[in-house]
């Protein structure tokens, strides 16, 4: 019997019925299901152990209203380090005792492209007991969520709520690295020495332009607004 299957469904409905059950409904819209079928019919009629994870992260920018500017910035180099970098305070005082108009403006990033700078970008100091890069590079050589968990002496639903963590800390991180990868302002991975570089700033940082803003989360609604970086 088929161990595990994996696919990208839509949560669509959670439904209390009168005897106690709770249905939930699943929809798969993408090609994630595709030359599963059979696997996911053996299934049918077990319980089996679910965890939904998201596929998209979202994470909150402070903006200076006054100005629409953002107060703090993801600044990428060419190695693909990324700094968390507190702008120059410009605002305006707008009660006269020294407060200024922030807003907070939220922005959406896929799991597949936080996994990308996870794998990819330069070095990185990541938060958490694990080591997500190992982690994904594991899994891309076939090797199951529970093996590695067992190899790590994690469950398995604990060694996924780590790797959660990291990408959920890392999705600004990740955002910015994507932006200046499409404009070719990064060297290719080849060309980069990773090892003198100094790690990407978490919140486990001190300096405050190192510091990841608490209030990044999983979440996959945003707000609309265009990216700044």
């Amino acid at each position: 019997m088929t161990e595990q299957v994996s696919f990208s469904p839509e949560v669509k409905k959670v439904t209390n019925k009168s005897n106690g059950n709770t249905e939930v409904l699943l929809v798969i819209s993408n090609s994630s299901l595709k030359g599963k079928a059979d696997d996911l019919n053996e299934f049918l009629g077990k319980t089996v152990n679910i965890m939904i994870v998201p596929e998209n992260y979202s994470y909150n920018v402070p903006f200076d209203n006054s100005i629409n500017k953002p107060t703090m910035e993801y600044k990428v180099y060419e190695d693909g380090t990324v700094q968390l970098v507190q702008q120059e305070q410009t605002q305006l005082d707008v009660d006269g005792k020294g407060n200024v108009d922030i807003i907070q403006k939220s922005f959406q990033v896929d799991k597949q492209v936080i996994d990308d700078y996870i794998l990819n970008a330069g070095s990185i100091q990541f938060p958490g007991e694990i080591n997500p890069r190992e982690v994904l590079q594991r899994l891309a050589q076939g090797i199951s969520m529970g093996e590695i968990a067992e190899e790590l002496e994690f469950s398995e639903s604990a060694l996924i709520n780590e790797l959660e963590h990291a990408r959920c800390k890392l999705a600004p991180f990740a955002d910015a690295w994507k932006k200046a990868n499409e404009k070719g302002e990064l060297l290719p991975v080849e060309d980069t020495n990773t090892d003198e570089k100094e790690p990407e700033s978490t919140e486990n940082d001190t300096e405050n332009e190192e510091i990841v803003p608490e209030d990044t989360k999983e979440d996959g609604a945003a707000d609309g607004e265009e990216n700044p970086y």
